[in-house]
């Protein structure tokens, strides 16, 4: 597929979710290469769909945050040693 093909499929599949939802920000990637390469579309109102991508980067950010503060946190394997 294109990339002109790939940004038509995506500005349709956007307009027919655009018939159902307020706001609508679709983003994919290919690999070309050693590069990878992204597509948006989009409809429907703009701070919305800014505020969804935000929404979407920082829930991301703070799963991974709540991994790692659960790792320092958990008991070590084997024993109660660990609670002296």
């Amino acid at each position: 597929m294109t990339r002109e093909e790939a940004q038509k499929y995506l500005d349709k599949v956007a307009d027919d979710l655009s018939e159902f939802f307020g706001s609508v920000q679709i983003m994919v990637s290919t690999q070309v290469g050693c590069a990878t390469r992204c597509i948006k579309s989009g409809r429907g109102d703009w701070y919305a769909r800014q505020g969804m991508a935000h929404e979407f980067i920082n829930e991301d950010q703070a799963q991974v945050t709540a991994i790692a503060i659960a790792r320092e946190n958990s008991p070590p394997e084997g024993g109660d040693g660990w609670k002296e």
